[in-house]
């Protein structure tokens, strides 16, 4: 009796043994191995993001210029409906932002930026208002474009596919108004050429005198809200190379800048623009903007 007891014990024992070594043998699938992964230069394929067209337009105006807040009025308008995919920057150059000694226009937005940038193109020799959308047909010398075209030459070149992406992250130190920028340059496809990236400091919101022939007589506004004025070059006044030759299809260049505020500029109104663009033509192919703080 003793014996089949023993024997019993032992089946039960043995059938558990069993039962735990072929759960211990059995993995629930599928499983895929992790291996280290190695960002450096990589062709994601994989990569799911949406990639978004942004354009630049650059607003050549001037304090004393009275027609020129209807081309303001044209910016906001083409902000206002492209969210998110437009950046503005408004360029004091040329006769009329010149300073006065007396009177309402004492303050100064030119600097040595904007000044070589406008004779460059020779914007404001053709008469303010006017600007440039994505500098296009630079190559023909019909890059100076009215205020009434910008909308839909935006139209036109949003309608275009995103071939380059720029992303900024920028960090702000309030005790010594240095501003830190690192940017990301991205070519979604394979082009020809050389290219730069140019980067600017702008401030929005300054409240300072304006002619403005939108108002009735006088037309001289004390009052008046100047956007997108760009302040500085940070990388100079034509940017920094980012490829030549060939630009690679997902090949990432990354730089580091960083720039100390003017003790007049506010910091909570200033952003960061930079924008890719053709060395050969200037033609701007991606803009982004971020804020300082």
């Amino acid at each position: 009796m003793k014996t089949k007891n023993t024997l019993f014990k032992l089946s039960i024992i043995l059938f558990f043994i069993a039962i735990i070594t072929y759960s211990c043998d059995k993995i629930e699938g599928p499983f895929t191995e992790l291996q280290p992964r190695d960002t450096t230069a990589v062709v994601d394929t994989t990569d799911s993001v949406t990639y978004i067209r942004k354009v630049l337009v650059e607003d050549y105006t001037g304090h004393t210029c009275g027609n020129c807040p209807e081309a303001a009025i044209s910016l906001d308008s083409i902000l206002s409906r492209n969210k998110d995919k437009v950046v503005g920057m408004a360029i004091h150059a040329g006769f009329f932002a010149e300073i006065k000694t007396t009177g309402l226009f004492t303050y100064d937005f030119r600097n040595a930026d904007g000044d070589a940038i406008d004779a460059f193109f020779s914007n404001t020799s053709k008469g303010s208002p006017n600007g440039m959308v994505n500098r296009v047909d630079f190559a023909t010398l019909k890059h100076t474009k009215l205020h009434t075209e910008w909308s839909s030459i935006v139209a036109t070149e949003l309608a275009k596919p995103a071939v380059a992406n720029i992303k900024l992250k920028v960090e702000y130190n309030s005790s010594t108004k240095n501003v830190s920028i690192v940017s990301t340059s991205k070519f979604l496809t394979d082009l020809d050429g050389a290219y730069k990236i140019s980067l600017f400091i702008t401030e929005d919101s300054i409240v300072k005198a304006q002619k403005d022939y939108t108002k009735p007589s006088p037309s001289n506004v004390a009052n008046y809200t100047h956007k997108h004025v760009m302040r500085k070059g940070i990388n100079g006044t034509w940017g920094d190379e980012i490829a030549n030759g060939t630009a690679k299809k997902n090949v990432e260049v990354v730089k580091n800048y960083s720039i100390v505020l003017n003790d007049s500029w506010n910091e909570k109104k200033c952003h960061v623009v930079a924008f890719i663009y053709n060395s050969a033509t200037y033609e701007v192919i991606q803009a982004e903007e971020a804020h300082v703080e």
